[in-house]
C-alpha cells in the first residue's frame, strides 16, 4: 500500500513538471525580434534539434529547451548565442526579456546602436565582444 501511495506521489509530481504551461509572451516576441533581426535562418547551430522554432505556436523557449537559453521556469535568465553568426541589428524589444541575467552575444556581425540594453536591469554578465556595434554600452549598465 505504501508503495502504491509513493508511486502515486511520484506521478503527480512529474504530472507537474511536464505540465508546465509556458504561454507565448513578450519574452518569446523579443526571441522572434533578435531572430528575424540577425538573420536568423543563416545561424549556425550547435546542436540543431534545439534550434529556435518560431513555425509551431506549442513551441516555447524554456520547456523546449532551446539552444543558448536557460530559464528559471518560464523565465529567460540566460541568453548565450555568441559565435552562432548573427549579422544585423538588435531589436528595440529585446528588452522585454526583463528577467535576463546572463546576455552573451559575442563573435557574432551585429551592428547598431546598444541603448536598449539599458532596460536590462538584472543583467549581472554582458558579452558583447567582436561585433560591429556603432556605439559603446552605455554607462548606467555597470
Amino acid at each position: 500500500m505504501l508503495s502504491l501511495y509513493l508511486s502515486f506521489i511520484f506521478y503527480s509530481l512529474l504530472q507537474k513538471v511536464y505540465s508546465q504551461s509556458c504561454s507565448q509572451d513578450l519574452q518569446y516576441d523579443a526571441l522572434y525580434s533578435l531572430f528575424n533581426s540577425t538573420n536568423g535562418d543563416d545561424w549556425n547551430w550547435i546542436n540543431p534539434i534545439n534550434m529556435w522554432k518560431f513555425d509551431n505556436i506549442s513551441e516555447h523557449p524554456c520547456r523546449d529547451n532551446w539552444e543558448g537559453i536557460i530559464c528559471n521556469n518560464c523565465d529567460i535568465i540566460a541568453l548565450n548565442i555568441s559565435s552562432h553568426n548573427l549579422t544585423g541589428r538588435l531589436p528595440h524589444d529585446i528588452s522585454n526579456l526583463i528577467y535576463l541575467e546572463e546576455l552573451s552575444l559575442g563573435n557574432n556581425s551585429i551592428n547598431g546602436d546598444l541603448s536598449d540594453i539599458v532596460e536590462l536591469s538584472n543583467l549581472v554578465i554582458l558579452n558583447l565582444e567582436i561585433n560591429l556595434f556603432n556605439s559603446s554600452i552605455p554607462n548606467s549598465i555597470n
